[in-house]
């Protein structure tokens, strides 16, 4: 579907419906020179149309998590709801941390005019409701859990313990209004991050590649990866998709960049991996699983790795236990998870 701004508004209006946006509620809309300005200008339209008096805030753009100038950040402390667009994710970003951490709610918006209007007007995607239950079912399932494990054809073996002391992350695709929650556009999923020391075992990942802010891709061949204790210690280099990770993470010059962060799963089954553009959303892909390795102290994770680096990367057909439960099976959910496609 194209763009055009009136299908564009009508996407950002059910997004501001959904976060139960109020004419008393101080607003801001954040957003930088790199990204599309028809993003910022629906986004505030639709606020304007609720009843309310927004805030346009634009800067100048910024690399992946790094933080928006100090006036910028305290506009958006004081607001009661922020709609983030910028060109390049910040939510690992310190800053980011503290807006959500004084009570603001946030919903991030990271993918093209298209994309938003694509993913607002698909049946069964976002805004539609359909999956809605899914959330709730998969948030149950993981709140009590305290072993993850999770393989796959090719290899992969991981295991993980879990803490009931940390939160979820919970992609509805919008934010409830509680203070402090946060969301990104367009999202089915969940995530818990396990203690980090816990993670043993060997991850084949099949499909999408997050490396930001300039590797986002899908794989051509499988690419291992071995940790011990929550880091990795080995990445299998014998071939050019495994190589650019390993530069990757060399980039850095960071020991946390190799640091178990995060894992979860997907449910929307109308995404396709045909999709010509790569996005956040590919973390909802029904029945894969989503790992992450860098940064976790995020208020939606509440790890304690602090890095410049975060990385996220897809299982494709895996099976997943929680707690010696099968939840998911060769990439499709079990009887037993309560997730199946309902009758």
């Amino acid at each position: 579907m194209d763009a055009g701004f009136p299908e564009l508004f009508r996407a950002a209006l059910s997004s501001v419906e959904l976060c139960e946006v109020g004419s008393d509620e101080r607003v801001v809309i954040y957003t930088d020179s790199q990204a599309e300005p028809a993003l910022s200008e629906a986004w505030y339209s639709a606020c304007v149309a609720r009843g309310c008096d927004p805030t346009l805030i634009r800067v100048m753009a910024r690399a992946p998590e790094a933080d928006p100038p100090p006036s910028a950040v305290a506009a958006m402390i004081e607001a009661d709801l922020v709609f983030g667009i910028p060109s390049n994710p910040w939510e690992y970003a310190r800053s980011h941390r503290e807006i959500l951490e004084s009570g603001t709610r946030m919903l991030d918006i990271y993918m093209s005019a298209r994309s938003v209007v694509e993913r607002a007007f698909s049946v069964g995607r976002a805004f539609s409701m359909e999956f809605a239950w899914r959330a709730d079912v998969a948030e149950g399932l993981l709140r009590n859990a305290r072993e993850i494990r999770v393989t796959s054809p090719e290899g992969t073996d991981l295991r993980a313990t879990l803490s009931a002391e940390r939160p979820l992350d919970v992609g509805r695709g919008y934010v409830r209004r509680e203070p402090g929650a946060w969301d990104v556009y367009g999202t089915s999923l969940i995530a818990a991050c396990p203690i980090e020391e816990s993670v043993d075992g060997h991850i084949y990942f099949n499909g999408p590649l997050w490396l930001e802010p300039l590797d986002i891709f899908a794989v051509e061949k499988p690419v291992h990866v071995e940790v011990e204790r929550g880091r990795i210690v080995q990445i299998d280099t014998s071939h050019k998709d495994a190589q650019i990770l390993k530069r990757w993470f060399e980039q850095f010059d960071d020991p946390n960049a190799y640091l178990f962060a995060h894992i979860g799963w997907g449910w929307d089954p109308n995404f396709q991996l045909t999709s010509d553009e790569v996005t956040e959303e590919w973390e909802s892909l029904y029945g894969a699983v989503t790992v992450g390795f860098g940064s976790n102290t995020a208020p939606h994770h509440r790890g304690v790795v602090e890095s410049a680096a975060h990385m996220d990367g897809c299982i494709l057909t895996p099976s997943l236990w929680l707690d010696g439960h099968q939840i998911i099976k060769d990439g499709e959910f079990t009887d037993e998870s309560g997730l199946r496609e309902r009758g």
